[in-house]
């Protein structure tokens, strides 16, 4: 995350809710942190024309909006927000660590080899039958 822009770093804050999987898991994981993060949004774009309407539409469709969304972070200097950047950095490396303890399992079928292979933070175990 300390590569991506500071644009990048919001969007990526904000992109669980818009996900439908991951909504849950955003407001499980940080919930506080989350509303914090759209009110100081808001604060910062009050008086921006639309702009509460326009992260309540981010939400329910982030690709038709993520360009008119970007205009408006930029035009309101949310992007160089200290206390906005920090929070967003936050609620990302918490998504991270979260997801990263999740244990995920794919099966694989092929000709005579069966197996499963799970992953949790980088390790990998394959177990064959």
């Amino acid at each position: 995350m300390d590569d991506m822009d500071p644009i990048s770093v919001i969007l990526a804050a904000l992109a669980p809710s818009a996900a439908a999987g991951a909504s849950r898991v955003a407001k499980d994981i940080v919930p506080d942190a989350y509303k914090c993060l759209k009110q100081l949004i808001l604060k910062k774009t009050i008086n921006i024309q639309g702009s509460g309407n326009l992260l309540a539409n981010h939400d329910s469709d982030p690709q038709a909006y993520e360009a008119s969304l970007i205009q408006l972070l930029t035009k309101a200097g949310v992007d160089k927000d200290v206390e906005i950047l920090n929070l967003a950095n936050n609620i990302n490396k918490e998504l991270i660590n979260k997801r990263s303890t999740v244990q995920n399992t794919i099966c694989i079928h092929g000709g005579e080899m069966r197996g499963a292979i799970q992953n949790n933070a980088g390790i990998v175990t394959q177990i064959f039958n």
